[in-house]
């Protein structure tokens, strides 16, 4: 408990990121989930290469090393299908971060609430939990903050090819800038 105390300044930096990227979110919705998108397949070629490398090269020395290797495939797979659906990355990235609201908003006020006795302001921990809370149900509730966008990708044939559009360009742009 005295170590979270002494961090408060670690919780009010992830306030603040957070309230950065949901202005972003609501200025930009389809380009703040496109750049998403294009950020996840980024990582995931990149972590899974960097996984499947490390199993191959270990094999002799480790007999864990197909685990490795495992998780090497999956990350590839994972960001060769962000890449071919964007639409459909976009969907489950934001149910994800709907899920993650909802579960940070309810550490957040358990954290408050055993923290009520070293901490002032324990309030603000409260609010911030419900405030992620509430953006997590709206994302599940549909045509919430995130699921209304990725759903409107999914179900509309003209932003979706808009959307694979931009993502093409995007990746375009960043292959020109890696050379």
């Amino acid at each position: 408990m005295e170590m979270i105390s002494r961090s408060w300044w670690m919780f009010a930096w992830r306030g603040v990121v957070a309230v950065l990227f949901g202005v972003l979110a609501l200025v930009w919705p389809g380009l703040t989930l496109l750049w998403l998108v294009a950020l996840f397949a980024a990582f995931a070629l990149l972590s899974g290469g960097a996984a499947l490398i490390a199993g191959i090269k270990n094999r002799k020395s480790d007999e864990d090393w197909w685990l490795a290797l495992l998780l090497g495939l999956v990350g590839l797979a994972a960001g060769v299908i962000a890449i071919l659906h964007p639409d459909l990355t976009a969907l489950v990235l934001v149910l994800w971060m709907g899920a993650n609201a909802i579960v940070t908003g309810v550490l957040d006020i358990a954290m408050a609430i055993r923290l009520r006795k070293v901490i002032r302001g324990e309030w603000l921990l409260i609010l911030t939990g419900i405030v992620a809370i509430a953006f997590g149900v709206l994302v599940f509730g549909g045509r919430g903050a995130g699921a209304g966008v990725a759903d409107q990708l999914l179900r509309d044939p003209d932003r979706r090819a808009a959307a694979g559009a931009r993502l093409a360009n995007t990746q375009a742009r960043a292959r020109l800038l890696a050379r």
